[in-house]
């Protein structure tokens, strides 16, 4: 266990890259530390590093088209010629993850996405021999060729299964769902903050992510049981919190001045229930990102009775590549551009696995955009443009 330094700002990019920057979330823990909120890294747990490792490992065969194991002639240290293993340069490390993963079942509380299922099928699919032949690894180089057929026929059609159970129909379609749905909730978010944009020109950028405390000893804990994890009961008591910080809109000098928001519900066993949140402000009245935030948090902390902490993103900006926190102006294409990449990977990651605490739950909330003005003249569309000549900026 080790105190950590967290680079929040990675949320862009391919598939790969959002995949890894939700391993290292999966690795941190914010620990509440007197007035601070510091990260604690550790190795992942036996419940989402199986489910994690799955994903990861279909992601690549879905990614590369690459041929089928084959057996080579091989020249070996002695001077003799042998038949040896060829797999394609693009599997990498792909046997030995494939050796290590069929040793593990999809916990009982995780609700996996199709790249889990499409793993747990081939699996399922594969007898106890051929499996037993994966485990054993690689074999060595032979003088026949023969000796090593069982093992290539049996990784061929491992990965052959996966690849199939991509072409099923009703597969196919849930695909085809998965991605509408991720595009409607982006698309809900991108409204949502275009027309706070339009109406007031200059929208102050807040995150932050709420929890409650736990017990210390769950950072050093690798091996969860069933009973462990908190019940569907504990997500509406930390619903119920969230409820109590809303209700206070009117009053609160902080939350009065909010003009938008986006919660994103989530669960892993050692952070609890925690909520990933954007907030935001009229950058023409408030231009305090770590101020509001700050505002935030002590609400939080009221709310649940001092059982809550957050974690300020803004605080940490300056170590974004592509930083879309604090003050975003109208004609900051870019800078909306990398907003919207930050939506975009809050819809991925709950399409990788949820716990089944969660099931039926309302994961994301998201308010409603404002209507349209109708007086005034409308806004000119300026965006990175240099009014006097033309030429973007």
């Amino acid at each position: 266990m080790r105190i950590i330094n967290v680079n929040a700002g990675r949320h862009m990019g391919t598939h790969d890259q959002w995949l890894q920057q939700f391993e290292t979330e999966l690795q941190t823990t914010p620990v509440n530390d007197g007035d601070k909120t510091i990260f604690v890294g550790h190795s992942l747990d036996n419940i989402t590093a199986p489910a994690l490792g799955k994903a990861k490992l279909v992601n690549q065969l879905k990614k590369y088209n690459f041929a089928e194991v084959t057996a080579e002639t091989k020249r070996l240290s002695n001077g003799r010629y042998a038949f040896a293993v060829k797999h394609p340069a693009q599997m990498g490390n792909l046997p030995s993850d494939i050796e290590e993963l069929i040793n593990y079942s999809t916990h009982s509380d995780i609700i996996s996405g199709l790249d889990i299922q499409a793993f747990d099928y081939a699996l399922s699919q594969m007898s106890e021999d051929e499996l037993e032949l994966l485990r054993n690894g690689t074999p060595p180089p032979s003088s026949l060729k023969e000796n090593l057929l069982p093992y290539i026929n049996a990784m061929n059609k491992f990965t052959g299964l996966i690849r199939a159970f991509f072409r099923r129909p009703n597969i196919r379609r849930k695909v085809y769902d998965e991605r509408k749905n991720l595009k409607k909730n982006k698309s809900r978010m991108i409204e949502m903050f275009n027309s706070l944009i339009e109406r007031y020109s200059r929208v102050v950028v807040v995150r932050l992510d709420l929890y409650l405390k736990h017990k210390p000893e769950t950072l050093l804990q690798t091996c969860f049981k069933a009973e462990d994890c908190l019940s569907k009961n504990d997500f509406d008591a930390f619903k119920k919190c969230v409820e109590q910080l809303l209700e206070n809109k009117r009053h609160n000098p902080v939350l009065k001045q909010a003009i938008g928001y986006i919660f994103r519900f989530e669960y892993t066993p050692r952070s609890g229930f925690h909520l990933h949140t954007f907030w935001f402000f009229n950058g023409n009245k408030n231009q305090e990102d770590i101020s509001l935030a700050q505002g935030i948090e002590k609400l939080w902390k009221k709310v649940t009775n001092d059982q809550g902490y957050a974690y300020i993103c803004n605080m940490r900006k300056h170590t974004y590549e592509n930083c879309f926190l604090g003050t975003i102006e109208y004609n900051q294409s870019q800078k909306r551009k990398w907003l919207e990449e930050g939506f975009d990977y809050l819809c991925k990651t709950s399409q990788l696995f949820i716990f089944s605490n969660m099931k039926n739950g309302r994961r994301f909330q998201i308010s409603q955009p404002l209507k349209p003005q109708t007086r005034g003249r409308p806004r000119k569309n300026r965006l990175d443009r240099n009014t006097f000549t033309g030429d973007k900026v």
